[in-house]
């Protein structure tokens, strides 16, 4: 059911490029996916004799919290690699090789920024780093919703696309060592699955919405109005899930919920 439903979703935001939001094609494998997922929490909630996925587990702010953030990352950096792989190849005008080598920069930066993450969290409190690795994320599509047709790689393009680089790595280690820590011993790994599920989810949505996005508008317009558009999206995604990460600051501060300490 939650397979079937999140591609009906994906794709009636798709085709409501084509044929608008209203129509009955776009309306039709929406209503049909969101029933499905209702389906599925129906029976996992009222039916299922030894359910899936138990919602006990949801009741955790510290999990649900950080499959919310881990949803907005996925949305967001999914989406990241598409667009800045048609914005290097189609608008500045690179070829595929040395658009392939201008991701090196991205790829190191959250091989190293995944590394400090993990020992901040230690230090902070995973919510605190969630908080600034997806500010940054925000902060460098912002920065990309701002290219035009005239940018370059290294003036234009580098340094977003580093600060998005290590919103994302300073983001999903601290989300999965707060969604593991806030359930018991042996809902781990459900919440380790869950956390996973939630990014994959917001990959295949978020790719589908932002690049509905960037190719929606006037067809004769330039091609970077729509990744203009995109991008900003993005960035409203990123923030959305900073906005999370602080609500659960927020609450371990005020003491409703202890703060998820890694081992």
């Amino acid at each position: 059911c939650v397979t079937a439903g999140l591609v009906l979703v994906t794709y009636g935001i798709i085709v409501s490029e084509r044929h608008g939001f209203s129509a009955a094609a776009t309306l039709g494998p929406l209503a049909g996916g969101c029933a499905l997922l209702a389906l599925f929490v129906l029976v996992e909630a009222r039916l299922a004799a030894a359910p899936l996925v138990p919602l006990r587990v949801l009741g955790s702010r510290g999990l649900a919290g950080a499959n919310a953030v881990v949803f907005c990352l996925g949305a967001v950096a999914f989406s990241l690699w598409f667009l800045v792989t048609l914005l290097l190849q189609q608008v500045l005008g690179l070829s595929a090789l040395q658009a392939g080598l201008a991701f090196v920069p991205m790829s190191l930066t959250i091989v190293v920024t995944t590394r400090i993450a993990s020992r901040l969290a230690t230090a902070l409190g995973p919510a605190g780093v969630m908080i600034g690795g997806m500010a940054l994320l925000g902060a460098g599509m912002l920065l990309l919703s701002h290219v035009d047709d005239d940018a370059t790689w290294a003036g234009d393009v580098l340094v977003p696309s580093l600060l998005c680089a290590a919103g994302i790595g300073a983001s999903f280690v601290p989300a999965a060592i707060a969604a593991t820590s806030a359930v018991r011993g042996a809902d781990t790994g459900l919440a380790s699955g869950l956390l996973n599920t939630a990014y994959q989810a917001g990959s295949s949505l978020g790719l589908a919405l932002l690049a509905t996005i960037a190719t929606a508008g006037d067809v004769a317009a330039p091609l970077t109005d729509g990744f203009r558009d995109a991008f900003f999206a993005g960035a409203c995604l990123a923030f959305a899930g900073s906005a999370i990460a602080l609500v659960m600051r927020v609450s371990v501060r005020t003491g409703r919920e202890p703060e998820a300490v890694p081992s």
